[in-house]
């Protein structure tokens, strides 16, 4: 809709208090649609998180990697996001790239897969390769 802002609602919840920290996290013409967020089997949860949806100004669906920033404690949990980069994915003749948002992501819990849904179509991708952040 004309005026209305793209972006990602994060919402810090803190047991036994009346009130909840939330910050919203503009994405400009990505529609958000779904989020995922991303195990590695050898550690469990990661601070890593997928975003899926349209990209408004390309005309296409998109999935976006983000990470979470700690704050200085770890106690502290959470204090922002940070947006790492647009996933690339390989074109070929059977796939030219998303043509309808993306609706959803799921990651498989046996081999680490994702399961994409669009409005049109189901793909199913490899597990994110996360190495370069991780050894950064």
């Amino acid at each position: 809709m004309s005026g209305q802002k793209n972006g990602i609602l994060l919402i810090e919840h803190k047991p036994n208090q009346n009130e909840n920290n939330h910050t919203f996290y503009e994405t400009g013409n990505f529609e958000v649609n779904c989020i995922c967020p991303i195990v590695d089997r050898n550690n469990g949860i990661s601070n890593f998180f997928l975003v899926g949806g349209f990209d408004s100004d390309i005309g296409e669906g998109q999935i976006k990697l983000f990470t979470f920033k700690q704050k200085n404690k770890i106690e502290e949990g959470y204090s922002s996001i940070e947006f790492l980069q647009n996933i690339e994915l390989e074109f070929n003749s059977k796939f030219q790239g998303f043509e309808m948002p993306i609706t959803g992501l799921h990651q498989s819990s046996v081999d680490g897969k994702l399961l994409v849904t669009s409005l049109n179509n189901v793909y199913l991708l490899s597990k994110p390769n996360l190495d370069f952040y991780l050894n950064e």
